[in-house]
């Protein structure tokens, strides 16, 4: 597993996920206690958002890259805005244009800024540069068992994954379920606090340049509002877990003579969580009681998202 610790509110609500992994968007990778990381990733990789997804290492292809370091973007001569780019097959959940015209890549922190609540609030939780490619690379990293180390969307969060010694397996350790918790109450409230009215609306007007990020991303025949569906099942289907989640040292080969330690890294230890998506096992890390609320707020969402592909 490698568990990574970013978003649901904005990675599953997508600028729905910007709210969880969406919401979150979150993820799975977690330090241990002191030091550490959950999945294979050090505590610095953690997701603001609180949420635990697995992370294997893996790299995001480098696609064309539109926004500058500085920020402004610079729309390049493509097809009009007002359509996403034409993909091979039909989308099964189709997005229509609304009656808003679609958001150009320069209008993008103005419109995150009037929706989301400000650019520095929202820069607390999520890297904004670029946001487009970020968070459809997550979202569609939430999907899948190894999510991507580089464009993921969500900031570390705080503090460090609480672990307990098993005291019946000395090799193992518990997640300390309610102090880790804790590390999420604060991008939960926001992410649950989003108005989804707001979210998806700002997301259909954004649809085209998403589209365009997941085909340069590597979907050439893909739909990605069909992806985002598709992971919001997923963590929807994310089984609940009462009882303390255990986790087992990942085995690695040893560091060579005179490296720098590495930091330790972990796995579940239950090999059925362990198999689990990105996405399910960030549900799993933030506690049942998070998880419960994030799931009402991924379910709106993905109502709302249905209707995109219904005539207004």
């Amino acid at each position: 597993m490698n568990l990574k610790t970013r978003p649901v509110a904005i990675a599953a609500g997508g600028v729905a996920g910007l709210a969880i992994v969406a919401l979150g968007w979150q993820i799975a990778r977690g330090p241990g206690p002191g030091a550490g990381s959950v999945g294979g990733l050090p505590a610095s990789s953690s997701s603001a958002s609180g949420v635990v997804t697995g992370v294997s290492g893996a790299t995001a292809p480098a696609g064309i890259v539109t926004m500058a370091s500085s920020g402004k973007v610079t729309p390049a001569p493509a097809p009009a805005a007002s359509a996403a780019p034409l993909v091979p097959g039909a989308a099964k959940h189709p997005v229509l244009p609304g009656k808003a015209p679609a958001i150009l890549p320069n209008e993008v922190d103005a419109a995150l800024a009037q929706a989301l609540g400000g650019r520095k609030q929202l820069g607390s939780y999520v890297y904004l540069e670029p946001l487009a490619r970020r968070f459809v690379a997550s979202v569609d990293g939430l999907g899948n068992k190894n999510a991507p180390t580089t464009l993921w969307l969500l900031r570390p969060a705080p503090k460090t994954l609480a672990l307990k010694t098993d005291a019946r397996q000395a090799e193992q350790h518990l997640i300390d379920s309610a102090a880790n918790s804790r590390r999420y109450d604060k991008f939960v409230r926001w992410a649950l606090a989003l108005d989804t009215h707001r979210l998806l609306d700002l997301y259909a007007r954004m649809y085209p340049l998403l589209q365009q990020s997941y085909v340069e991303l590597g979907h050439p025949a893909g739909h990605f509002n069909d992806r985002l569906i598709e992971v919001i099942d997923q963590m929807l289907a994310t089984p609940v877990q009462r009882a303390p989640l255990r986790l087992r040292p990942l085995a690695e080969a040893p560091a060579a003579s005179g490296a720098t330690p590495r930091t330790p890294r972990y796995e579940f230890a239950d090999a059925e969580l362990e198999a689990l998506s990105t996405g399910q096992k960030m549900l799993l890390r933030v506690g049942p009681q998070h998880a419960a609320r994030l799931k009402i707020k991924l379910k709106a969402l993905r109502q709302g998202l249905l209707k995109l592909g219904r005539p207004s």
